[in-house]
């Protein structure tokens, strides 16, 4: 068939690579790069030349225990970097493999073991019994328990670039899912694409948070090791919590990393404001403008990915810029040809709509054992017959732009996507007309969530019992991302007039989202808080403090930005997993009050141990997240608290007095701990809090065992008696802070930058109390109310300190970034009369509590708790 030059234009894709299975490809990165790090998994890493070795050792494992060439291997095992040497090894053994989601249903699991007739599932002791199949276990603790019998070197046998590398299972339109093989040149394909565009560097990090089940997984496991890149695999927790996950992009310096929309969304709401140093790309579902233009903002490049899993992971790619007016699919990725054709499989012309179809070397056989879906979907080439006779038809509506790229415009069929799962309404409509009391069913898309319409088999009252109880049937058939949310009863389904079921005017049969007859109220202030957040994040004006938060329309995009407010509001993080074990206002409030010590000062950040606790106060920032990394440096047994501010939920008065403020940390720590003895501390500002809590303690017959002073520096105004003295003071300090500070602004790079960065914050600060007043700017700018900055000056300007007979532990910060008038101690000479054990600590006075000085720190301080235990201070 003659083809139009804007399609001969677009497909001009030929490009050569390796014609070598992926294994053998991978082990080439141990020759040129045997040293360097290659994958890296919490504290555990694995270097290309150890990872290559271990490789062999496994493939040789498994031949030995029978697994061969051409054989399929289930693989149901938790994210590790033994699980990506696992897959390798299956694929030098000449198998495939097919990746189970342990959180699938058992019986959607079992129908895939029994359909592909897998021989082999490795999997591990606590997972092995949980399926039912007739597949030979074998256990990973048994594989890496003993490699060294194995030998370094691969396996004799060659294996060819047409194996089957791994089987995938996808939604089926007819009610169960279908398996899709792909072969080891489908892969390579688009593994060597991929390093070309978006590119690859040996200098990246790239991040692989993707679950094995999903086809884009592949990816992010295999390229980077491709290249010679650095992998960092998250766990479990880091992959679901977006606020985890950021942290982590930050912490491990990511440069590279793919994701669906939903996470990209998640990510936002989880508090990505600053621009980082990565490039990204978006796949899985469609892209909207508005979020590609946010994440612009945030990085240095954004790409929109396009591809069906019969066609290899992508089989389109669009790098995305600011002046782009929509998302298209750009152009098909190396060797591959993308084709818009009408209902008479024929060509449309550039400009016009039709259904995109996929030609190329990404595209696979066809669906395993299933010749009725492979002949309605991977049809003959008509285009190009000879170097890719097979159209793979995606069921995707698209058209040529005049600019060359193909612009995707959503599906012809009932297929749907969610958060980047695909998912065929067909087979859960199936699944449901299954189910004993279901005549039959409708299952819609509604925003971003599944709502099924049901007739029953006796219409009743008894409706909303079943609905509860079939969507728990569904659970055991179905994965959670196609259990349908609302369940609608009615007694038919509209037509139009052709006599086909209308499915939208089954939408405009939504309920409105009205409270409960039953209406319970939330009435403790964790209840009210988080009801507050769950409102305005639904999109609800009341909710019942028993309703579901997932029945109520909530998901995991939802719940990211529910708990990011959360910790927001109490200062407190939650982990994401909180929302699924406790999913109404009255469970979640439960919880959260028996984790954290609600408003209180007090605050249990590692409570565990035998030894005598420590208890930090806060500093001029209030509150006590920055200590977390301390306490865990700290020994196992060694117990830490922080005392945060009063104030802080916005409800409560701040204190004014230090004074005050120590009788009531001091009231707190002894309801927890009445007998003491007691070790204090407290940073910058919370220094003199806590002398002054020692101060007291001591006054009550109590003893105090450690006074550590973090950076705390007695300024001047301090020793002040009188308003007047306490003035004077002060202004003689402003006099030489503002010499210091000029003179310390041009002594090296470093500090440049930090005071033009403060001076930065002052515009800033000014522009928003401009623009909102001065309380709106102090709480956007430093997240606390203004009316604690106003109460805590007050405070420090009132408080006059006395010197006591003690010792003071100061640990001091190497690098100075503040003025002080006494360079040695900070001002404590005079205070503490029984000496001063000074401690240097790496960083300054803004990172002294950040890795890896927190490290050095930690070790100082924990030396000096136990020394103190045995001598009395």
């Amino acid at each position: 068939m003659k083809v139009d030059s804007a399609y001969l234009v677009l497909n001009d894709t030929v490009a050569s690579y390796l014609q070598l299975p992926l294994h053998e490809l991978l082990s080439k990165q141990a020759q040129i790069n045997p040293l360097k790090q290659a994958l890296k998994f919490g504290d555990s890493e694995i270097s290309y030349g150890d990872l290559e070795k271990q490789v062999h050792q496994v493939a040789h494992y498994l031949k030995a225990q029978g697994v061969g060439n051409g054989d399929f291997v289930a693989v149901s095992l938790p994210r590790s970097i033994e699980l990506v040497i696992t897959l390798i090894a299956i694929m030098e053994c000449g198998s495939a493999y097919l990746p189970l989601d342990p959180s699938y249903p058992n019986k959607r699991l079992e129908f895939m073991l029994e359909d592909s007739e897998a021989k082999y599932m490795i999997t591990t002791k606590t997972s092995s019994s949980a399926l039912q199949s007739n597949t030979t276990p074998l256990l990973l603790e048994d594989i890496f328990a003993d490699l060294s019998k194995y030998p370094h070197s691969p396996l004799p046998e060659k294996v060819d670039i047409h194996n089957v590398a791994y089987l995938l299972y996808t939604s089926g339109s007819t009610g169960t899912p279908k398996g899709v093989p792909i072969t080891h040149k489908n892969l390579v394909n688009l593994l060597y694409s991929v390093l070309e565009k978006p590119g690859i560097k040996e200098t990246d990090i790239l991040i692989s948070i993707t679950t094995i089940s999903f086809d884009i997984a592949m990816v992010e496991l295999f390229a980077p090791l491709l290249k010679g890149a650095k992998l960092v695999l998250t766990d479990e927790e880091t992959a679901k919590d977006t606020r985890l996950l950021l942290n982590l992009m930050k912490t491990e310096g990511i440069t590279l990393m793919q994701a669906t929309p939903a996470t990209w969304q998640m990510l936002l709401y989880s508090g990505w404001e600053e621009p980082l140093p990565i490039r990204v790309i978006s796949t899985g579902e469609a892209l909207p403008m508005v979020l590609a233009k946010s994440i612009l903002e945030r990085v240095s490049e954004l790409w929109n990915m396009y591809g069906p899993t019969e066609t290899t992971i992508w089989s389109g790619m669009k790098k995305v810029s600011k002046t782009d007016e929509v998302i298209t699919i750009g152009h098909p990725m190396a060797n591959t040809q993308l084709y818009i054709v009408d209902d008479q499989n024929r060509l449309v012309a550039p400009g016009e709509t039709g259904e995109l179809c996929i030609a190329g070397d990404g595209v696979a056989k066809g669906y395993w054992k299933r010749e009725d879906l492979t002949t309605e979907k991977f049809i003959k080439n008509q285009f190009e017959t000879d170097a890719n006779p097979v159209l793979y038809r995606t069921g995707d509506l698209a058209k040529l732009l005049p600019s060359g790229d193909v612009h995707c415009l959503g599906r012809i069929d009932q297929q749907v996507k969610i958060r980047g799962h695909r998912i065929e309404l067909g087979e859960i409509e199936q699944t449901l007309d299954s189910l004993e009391g279901v005549h039959s069913s409708v299952v819609l898309l509604n925003e971003d969530h599944l709502v099924a319409y049901l007739i029953p088999s006796h219409m009743g009252n008894q409706e909303a019992y079943q609905a509860s109880a079939w969507k728990e049937l569904l659970k055991e058939h179905l994965p959670t991302h196609m259990i349908p949310q609302e369940f609608i009863i009615v007694k038919d389904f509209p037509t139009t007039l052709s006599g086909k079921i209308d499915r939208k005017a089954l939408l405009k049969l939504l309920p409105n989202k009205t409270p409960k007859l039953d209406f319970t109220e939330p009435t403790t202030q964790s209840e009210k808080i988080i009801t507050t957040i769950w409102q305005e994040c639904l999109g609800i004006d009341k909710i019942d403090v028993f309703s579901d938060f997932f029945e109520l329309g909530g998901h995991s995009i939802i719940g990211v930005q529910v708990m990011a407010r959360l910790e927001k509001e109490t200062r407190n993080r939650l982990p994401l997993v909180a929302l699924l074990k406790h999913p109404t206002i009255k469970k979640l409030a439960t919880y959260m009050d028996s984790e954290f010590i609600t408003w209180d000062s007090l605050v249990p950040i590692k409570p565990e141990g035998t030894k005598p606790p420590f208890y930090i106060v806060h500093g001029a920032h209030h509150n006590v997240l920055m200590f977390n990394d301390l306490a865990q440096y700290l020994h196992k047994d060694q117990p830490f608290y922080g005392l945060q501010s009063r104030g802080l939920d916005g409800v409560t008065e701040p204190h004014d007095s230090i004074h005050e403020m120590a009788a009531d940390y001091i009231a707190e720590i002894i309801v927890s701990n009445p007998d003491g003895p007691y070790s204090l501390g407290g940073f910058s500002y919370g220094g003199i809090v806590a002398f002054e809590m020692a101060r007291q303690l001591r006054a009550q017959g109590r003893e105090v065992k450690t006074v550590a002073q973090f950076d705390t520096y007695v300024f001047p105004y301090y020793y002040g008696e009188g308003p007047i003295m306490k003035k004077t003071l002060s202004f003689l300090y402003l006099l030489g802070k503002i010499v210091f500070v000029f003179l310390n602004m041009f002594n090296g790079k470093k500090n440049f930058k930090r005071r033009t960065h403060l001076i930065k914050l002052q515009i800033l600060g000014l522009y928003l109390s401009l623009k909102h007043g001065k309380g709106k700017q102090y709480e956007l700018q430093y997240n606390v109310p203004l009316k604690m900055q106003t109460n805590h000056k007050i405070a420090t300007e009132s408080y006059t300190i006395a010197p006591q007979d003690i010792v003071i532990d100061l640990f001091r910060a190497t690098e100075e970034v503040n003025f002080v008038h006494d360079h040695k101690f900070l001002g404590w000479k005079k205070i503490a009369r029984k000496g001063i054990r000074k401690h240097m600590v790496p960083g300054s006075h803004v990172d002294m509590f950040d890795k890896p000085n927190v490290e050095v720190l930690a070790t100082s301080l924990q030396r000096v708790l136990d020394n103190n235990n045995s001598v009395s201070v």
